[in-house]
């Protein structure tokens, strides 16, 4: 066998191993010392090839990973879906950009996808709108500018984009800058389907600014919230799915009603309709007598918010015809201004002569009323209307007036009742001070109400006695009728079923034994199967809980031979020590 080749490289007991050619002669073996220079040198270049080394190696590493052998077009289907996600929180227009530092392939990607650059946003700083606006090319974008520092830069900026500008919101505009928000919207943006902007107003200027939006510059407008500017009438209107105004003090120019009803008989087609804190000139007037032909009927109105002047919203409730699917709220406030018919009309106030207008008055089963000297609020809905309503809100309209600078001067409910005459009330919720509790006439509000089979009184003050509760009861006792006469009509809400009585104090304790009386003189009027079916006793103020047992164990045990339910109840932390 031939020996191995290796064998001559290593050392035995015959020879020494070997190290190589021996160095040519004259030449040393040995280096000199290296100088700080050098090292560095040499250092550098190790590093730099061991960071291609590394950038190499993550690059195969990126190239070989899932989600990078997806197609592009998956990817930014995924960084999409991120932003979205992103986006429900503050400042996401800035989180999402994360995601260009991934990797090199994903910032290409991001970078040079424009659908990922529809949303713009500014603030102090405009570089991230320019950036955007570069990298969106020709899809359509949604540009946010809140708080711009310079109002007039952000605007140069996308007026020449202005034709792809699908969405534009605009916040805090300062007063200063509203002129060029106005030259700016002369601009035709075929594309415009979303325009908010919220000027902000200043105690020295409160002029303002025209806003003139035309079918022909904005043909694809659907959504308007502007705040703090001036309209004027404009067949745009009539392609508004949601029309949003509010902070319009009417001073510079003047806003005439009539001007102002011109502008919201164009809103047709809105489905949400948001007037709030417009003022206008000679709303105090009373509103001109319309034939019902000539009323503009808001069809398609699912969601109706008024905060005006009362005299404003009589001349729009005069104008207008609310269908009875619509959600509607209806409020305003008293002042120093206002005149006596107002503060002594209540919800009157605002109602006019001719009521053809809102349905809903016709078809309400549900009432709710809270009342007292400051403040009024009356809500009537209508359940079985719901499925009708574009928005899935409970169809109903609601009147709340706010009278904190001008107390009201209204007799007992005698406005709530003037409104729901007509109404086939089934539940009525009345939260009421002890003061009108004892004013109200209850004989005459109940006797509209034939068909009512909930009663509900709350005390919405801290403490009163129950001397309303006492004449509530005495009118639903049963009066004396002729012979031949129904017994029915002897009997005031003859379809009551459920009673409840919440929050009056438990002294004088005679209110158990006085409804208890009620319930049966009822029952021998009209019969075992067309009384009270339910009571709810809630009282407050008793002197120990040993006297709340005694006397809700004293009327249960009464109770339940009358009625299929009771009920007798206080709040427990009246007892806590």
């Amino acid at each position: 066998m031939s020996a191995d080749p290796s064998d001559a490289l290593r050392a035995d007991t015959m020879r020494a191993p070997y190290y190589g050619l021996p160095p040519p002669e004259g030449m040393s073996m040995i280096r000199l010392p290296l100088d700080a220079e050098q090292r560095s040198y040499l250092t550098e270049r190790s590093r730099s090839s061991e960071s291609d080394s590394i950038y190499s190696i993550n690059t195969l590493l990126n190239t070989s990973a899932p989600i990078n052998r997806l197609p592009v077009e998956l990817l930014v289907m995924i960084m999409k879906w991120v932003q979205v996600v992103v986006g429900r929180r503050d400042k996401a227009a800035v989180e999402w950009l994360s995601m260009l530092l991934v990797c090199r392939h994903w910032f290409v990607v991001a970078s040079t996808s424009p659908r990922l650059w529809y949303a713009l946003w500014a603030g102090s700083s405009l570089n991230l709108l320019r950036t955007g606006l570069a990298r969106s090319k020709e899809t359509e974008i949604l540009i946010v500018l809140k708080r711009p520092s310079a109002l007039g830069g952000a605007l140069e900026c996308i007026t020449p984009h202005a034709h792809r500008i699908r969405h534009l919101f605009l916040a805090n505009v300062p007063q200063v800058d509203a002129p060029l928000l106005s030259q700016f919207m002369r601009i035709s943006m075929p594309a415009l389907a979303t325009f908010h902007a919220l000027v902000s107003k200043t105690v020295s200027d409160l002029s303002d600014v025209l806003i003139e939006l035309t079918p022909e510059a904005h043909p694809c407008l659907i959504d308007l919230h502007v705040g703090g500017v001036h309209l004027s009438p404009s067949p745009v209107f009539r392609q508004l799915r949601s029309f949003r105004f509010s902070g319009c003090f009417g001073l510079a120019p003047h806003l005439r009603v009539n001007k102002f009803l011109d502008i919201l008989r164009n809103c047709i087609n809105a489905v949400v309709l948001d007037i709030s804190d417009v003022f206008c000139r000679g709303s105090r007037q009373p509103p001109p007598a319309l034939r019902r032909s000539a009323q503009v009927v808001l069809s398609k109105l699912a969601m109706g918010y008024i905060k005006v002047q009362a005299g404003t919203i009589r001349h729009i409730l005069s104008a207008f015809v609310l269908p009875a699917s619509a959600h509607a709220l209806m409020m305003w406030a008293t002042d120093e201004v206002s005149t006596e018919d107002e503060l002594g009309s209540g919800f009157c106030a605002v109602m006019p002569n001719d009521r053809s207008g809102l349905p809903i008055l016709r078809v309400a089963t549900h009432l709710e009323v809270k009342a007292c000297r400051y403040h009024r609020r009356l809500i009537a809905t209508a359940p079985t209307l719901s499925s009708e309503n574009a928005l899935r809100l409970l169809p109903g309209i609601i009147f709340a007036v706010n009278a904190s600078k001008a107390p009201l001067r209204v007799a007992g409910l005698e406005d709530v009742l003037d409104i729901c005459r007509t109404m086939p009330l089934e539940t009525a919720s009345l939260k009421l001070t002890p003061f009108l509790t004892e004013e109200l006439n209850w004989d005459t509000f109940l006797f509209p109400f034939r068909g009512l089979r909930v009663l509900t009184l709350i005390n919405r003050a801290r403490s009163g006695e129950a001397g309303g509760v006492r004449r509530l009861l005495r009118a639903l006792e049963p009066v004396h009728v002729p012979d031949g006469t129904p017994a029915e009509d002897g009997v005031l809400c003859p379809r009551l079923r459920i009673v409840r009585i919440e929050g009056f104090d438990a002294y004088p304790a005679d209110i158990p034994a006085a409804m208890l009386e009620c319930v049966q003189k009822r029952k021998d009027a009209l019969g075992q199967a067309d009384g009270l079916e339910k009571l709810e006793l809630h009282f407050r103020g008793f002197n120990s809980k040993e006297e709340f047992e005694r006397q809700k164990q004293l009327f249960m045990s009464k109770a339940l031979e009358l009625v299929r339910q009771a009920s007798f109840e206080c709040d427990l932390e009246e007892f806590s020590e």
